[in-house]
């Protein structure tokens, strides 16, 4: 039990440094990695994967018409 509530300290520690320094753990592409990016970097990728692969939002769910 004292094992269980130690971890427990330990995650909410790791939990306020991400968020004290606006840090996010996105999931990995490959494999067991963890990856820690600034969230503002994490922003800049997703709308950079955005624009070059030239995804565009729909106003509707086309799952029907298939």
């Amino acid at each position: 039990m004292h094992y269980i509530k130690k971890n427990q300290h330990y995650l909410k520690e790791i939990k306020t440094i991400l968020e004290q320094n606006n840090l996010r753990i996105p999931k990995a592409d490959k494999g067991r990695t963890m990856v820690i990016i600034h969230a503002d970097t994490l922003k800049q990728a997703i709308y950079s994967f955005i624009q070059e692969n030239q995804i565009i939002s729909l106003d509707q769910d086309p799952t029907e018409l298939f």
